[in-house]
């Protein structure tokens, strides 16, 4: 709590002097607080295609930095990763766009402050669909890269890949 004590002194005629005193509480002030999870990360099973949300709830002040990791490799804010940080204490990721095998693996929140640091971690997994001539080598040739595809079919034997 902070406590504000005004005192004024005024001069009344005659050489008398009154005093009036002001005292305000301030519930306000936060003691600093290392992060906690009240909610942590829980493991998703999702299928090829879908979209998953990760989501975990954590009390700490002051403000938190996040990151988020899959299988220990950082990741970054972009059409496919929405990050969110909310007002509540809600940390959020969704993995978004054309979820494939490649997004299963080991989730992990960090959240830090100038108190420390706390991690949550859940395990993705991503349910093939049935396979076909299309699908088969589409999903050959995603695992042959990091990048993201746009797969075009052409003839029946051969298929173009743009990468981007």
């Amino acid at each position: 709590f902070l406590y504000i004590f005004l005192i004024l002194a005024n001069i009344i005629k005659k050489g008398a002097v009154g005093c009036q005193c002001c005292l305000v509480v301030d519930g306000g002030i936060r003691a600093y607080v290392m992060p906690f999870f009240t909610h942590e990360l829980e493991e998703r099973n999702v299928s090829e295609g879908g979209t998953v949300s990760l989501i975990a709830r954590v009390e700490a002040y002051p403000a938190v930095g996040v990151l988020w990791h899959r299988d220990g490799i950082r990741l970054r804010p972009c059409r496919q990763y929405d990050m969110r940080l909310e007002s509540d204490g809600s940390v959020a990721l969704i993995v978004s766009g054309v979820l494939a095998r490649r997004h299963a693996g080991v989730y992990t929140c960090t959240v830090t402050n100038e108190m420390g640091q706390v991690s949550s971690s859940a395990r993705v997994s991503v349910k093939t669909r049935p396979s076909s001539s299309t699908s088969s080598s589409a999903a050959i040739a995603e695992d042959a890269s990091d990048h993201d595809a746009i797969i075009t079919p052409g003839y029946n034997h051969h298929h173009h890949f743009h990468f981007f």
